[in-house]
């Protein structure tokens, strides 16, 4: 899916992930308590996307706010995206480390 982008280069990937998840406008607004007007209009890039609603977004569609704008899932390995995002928090740093670890030694590097 194409980068949305208006005259005020607002980009975003809301609609991509929403399609990617398989959910309507309906179902992310109800999920996140606004209509679905709003989230058409975030989608266009009418409505600015404060760290609010990217966080609240970014809850529904399973991603990170910063995936929201700059990553197209069709592009991504979901594989591990999705691993990441059922990760607890306050497992990530040493998921991190771990994979980290594996690509020094699988890159022989010391």
């Amino acid at each position: 899916m194409a980068l949305k982008q208006n005259d005020n280069d607002t980009r975003n990937f809301l609609r991509a992930w929403r399609d990617y998840r398989h959910l309507t406008q309906a179902e992310v607004a109800a999920r996140i308590g606004t209509n679905q007007n709003m989230i058409a209009y975030l989608e266009r890039g009418e409505r600015r996307l404060s760290v609010d609603w990217l966080r609240k977004l970014a809850t529904v569609l399973e991603a990170t706010p910063g995936m929201l704008l700059d990553q197209d899932p069709a592009t991504l390995d979901i594989d591990v995206i999705d691993l990441w995002a059922r990760a607890p928090p306050e497992k990530r740093r040493q998921i991190a480390e771990i994979i980290r670890t594996i690509l020094k030694d699988w890159s022989g590097q010391d």
